[in-house]
């Protein structure tokens, strides 16, 4: 649970876009979470900042799922290449957004959306790679997962305000 006051903080733009997505909840939180947000307050005034804001929040959320998929690679009854599989799909989901905001800031909104689902579908592919090769053991990185899901779910429907 996020304090309150930390809520507080956004601005309108950002309640009103979160507001949009399929988890507003999750959207704020991520993005009350992120430094910068007190730091760089001018990033919550548009659409392409709010967006952005929410990219570093997915990329966030990325460095929390590394480290929890390196715990579970000590674990011996962990399939190795599920591990394997999802470090790699993080590297491919951080080259999607870096891929969508470069694509955004030529102004190309086509291949910015393609690239944020590209970025969503790698998450679904790492946690697909779980339930095939690692049943029981899923419990222990389905958290990062759903959160990983929801967040790239939220990019793709910000990238509609931008």
């Amino acid at each position: 649970m996020v304090p309150r006051p930390l809520l507080d903080i956004l601005s309108p733009e950002v309640k009103s876009l979160c507001a949009k997505t399929r988890f507003p909840y999750t959207c704020e939180t991520s993005i009350a979470k992120l430094p910068e947000t007190t730091i760089v307050p001018a990033r919550q005034k548009d659409g392409l900042g709010v967006l952005t804001l929410a990219v570093d929040a997915v990329r966030a959320k990325i460095a929390e799922a590394r480290k929890a998929a390196k715990e579970l690679a000590a674990d011996p009854r962990m399939d190795k290449t599920a591990i394997n599989d999802c470090m790699a799909m993080y590297d491919d989901i951080t080259t999607s957004y870096d891929t969508g905001m470069a694509a955004l800031k030529r102004g190309d909104k086509a291949t910015a959306a393609t690239s944020f689902d590209a970025a969503r579908t790698f998450v679904d592919t790492c946690d697909q790679g779980f339930l095939d090769r690692s049943a029981g053991l899923k419990p222990a990185i389905a958290g990062e997962e759903k959160m990983l899901a929801e967040l790239s779910s939220n990019v793709l429907a910000l990238n509609k305000y931008t």
